[in-house]
């Protein structure tokens, strides 16, 4: 696994990634989310699903009013759906981010890879538990393919923090 040099100021997780993350043994995304957040890093949740659907998801997992996500984006907040990079841009804006290098991104799609490059994220992860293959996902050439949020927090947190 290779590790950046560049500063992560935010991280956007794809919705559907976190659920598939889900389980014995792994990590709570709360405390992935913790992790992040505790070290400066901004937390947005972004999704193609409408915004009804997607609080019912985010109110089954707890994170509708959590503090630890600075902002929920879907794709109706945006005039282009992924792959264009408008809801990773529409993040950077609400959260006063300047520098796409310094943006990372965690999916599990080649959609999600495809969106990230487009905005010229610095970090681009791929959830093997997802829902495409592996090797579909590590053929798109995503920074890394892992297989937990504990995984990914471990590339894009710096070691002496």
């Amino acid at each position: 696994m290779t590790t950046t040099p560049l500063r992560t100021e935010m991280v956007v997780f794809d919705l559907a990634a976190l659920l598939h993350d889900r389980g014995p043994g792994r990590a709570s995304s709360e405390a992935v989310f913790q992790r992040l957040r505790d070290v400066g890093i901004k937390v947005v949740v972004s999704t193609d699903l409408d915004r009804r659907t997607t609080r019912e998801f985010l109110e089954s997992a707890g994170w509708e009013s959590s503090p630890l996500v600075n902002l929920i984006v879907t794709g109706l907040d945006v005039l282009q759906a992924r792959p264009e990079p408008d809801m990773i841009f529409f993040a950077m804006r609400k959260l006063g981010v300047n520098t796409p290098a310094h943006v990372a991104k965690l999916g599990d799609s080649t959609l999600d890879i495809t969106e990230a490059r487009n905005a010229g994220c610095g970090v681009i992860v791929a959830l093997s538990s997802g829902s495409e293959p592996a090797a579909e996902l590590q053929a798109a050439e995503p920074t890394a393919v892992v297989d937990t949020l504990e995984d990914f927090v471990r590339l894009v947190v710096p070691f002496d923090q």
